[in-house]
């Protein structure tokens, strides 16, 4: 079946990326159409915390996506001894990704964007003026220009030849049924333990009317991950001996470099771009971001290596910093968490990076010198 329309941008991908690429794209009057796999609502295995400087990205949200706001990160390493960090104002907002996703494309609906869903895109073929994009049910459409926000497997990039260098970590996650007495106690509250996982951390966020858990680490494979989340709910306050639902399992793509995301008339945008934070896998925020890039590049008429150019400048700069912190952390992280536990310094990036405030160049730089400090004292001296 052969579309005979020509779209101004066909977008693969109805994930924040490609809701954020579309609807700024309907906005400046572009003919849009959006194509997923998936039907909305669709689950979607994530922790559904945002940083705060998203928020004005995607606008105010409703009352039925935000499920809580958090004002506090309790950290510990392996179970042990726990370390509070007070966010004044609270700052992490809490969805569901099933509603916040959703959302997200209505807003892109409304704005103008043509959807078509439950439709995957198999394939794209770039010519001089155009671009055709095959679909799963042997759909044939044409645009002038594409958009690959389908994920870190992307079929988008490896139909026209952009294979971005990068790394998959893995992450599980699952729902965990609480009392309303225990979701009072631990509403507010974002627990993160380092030591239960290699080069990854346990996590349990708080939602509406149950508790958010997995675990993410940044390797390539973990035999024995599922046990290790078993294990680490089975003596977490919060979620031990709880009901839960069956565990998720999902991809973290990022990487440590500049490679391709655009060819003749195709860019990458998000997890197919590979731009997620290596040092706690998260990407929602990079891919809202990477996705109006994309599209102001598009509606303003620009050539689209400048796309990749205020991506590499903005977005993947600051990530080339985090990869280094995440070196560091995980190849010592228990002296790296002793170190940032005992400096009111690290606490106070931490909280500055969490708003937005700084970024991991600063911290990067203002870090190095702290660990060399503690290095060089033995580690255990006083709070800076």
């Amino acid at each position: 079946m052969e579309n005979g329309k020509l779209y101004d941008v066909i977008i693969a991908g109805a994930g924040p990326a490609g809701t954020a690429a579309g609807r700024m794209l309907a906005e400046s009057g572009a003919r849009v159409l959006i194509l997923d796999k998936a039907r909305f609502p669709r689950q979607k295995p994530c922790g559904g915390g945002l940083p705060p400087h998203i928020v004005p990205l995607v606008g105010p949200l409703p009352g039925h996506v935000l499920e809580s706001s958090v004002g506090r990160v309790r950290f510990s390493y392996a179970g042990g001894r726990p370390f509070d960090v007070v966010l004044d104002p609270p700052g992490i907002v809490m969805v569901m990704r099933d509603r916040f996703d959703d959302h997200l494309l209505q807003c892109a609906e409304e704005a103008g964007c043509e959807v078509r869903e439950g439709l995957e895109v198999t394939g794209a073929s770039e010519g001089d003026d155009s671009v055709e994009v095959v679909t799963e049910d042997g759909g044939s459409w044409r645009s002038r220009w594409l958009i690959g926000a389908d994920g870190p497997l992307s079929r988008v990039a490896r139909t026209v030849g952009l294979f971005p260098r990068r790394s998959l970590g893995i992450g599980l996650s699952a729902e965990t049924e609480v009392s309303p007495a225990d979701l009072e106690r631990w509403g507010g509250t974002i627990c993160i333990d380092f030591g239960v996982v290699p080069e990854g951390y346990g996590w349990v966020f708080p939602k509406r009317s149950h508790l958010s858990c997995g675990m993410a680490t940044m390797l390539p494979r973990l035999p024995d991950i599922r046990r290790r989340l078993q294990d680490f709910l089975d003596r977490t306050p919060a979620t031990k001996g709880r009901i839960r639902t069956r565990f998720q399992g999902h991809l973290i793509p990022y990487c440590d470099g500049t490679p391709a995301i655009t060819s003749r008339r195709t860019l990458l945008a998000g997890d197919a771009a590979s731009l997620v934070d290596p040092l706690t896998g998260e990407g929602i925020h990079f891919a809202v971001l990477s996705g109006r890039m994309a599209a102001r590049v598009i509606a303003e008429g620009r050539p689209l290596r400048e796309y990749e150019e205020q991506v590499n400048d903005e977005i993947r700069l600051d990530l080339q910093y985090a990869a280094r912190l995440a070196g560091l952390f995980y190849r010592f992280p228990g002296v790296s968490y002793r170190i940032g536990v005992r400096s009111r310094r690290a606490v106070r990036y931490f909280e500055e990076l969490l708003a937005g405030k700084r970024t991991y160049g600063s911290v990067h730089a203002e870090l190095k010198s702290l660990f060399a400090a503690r290095f060089l004292r033995g580690i255990g001296g006083r709070r800076d």
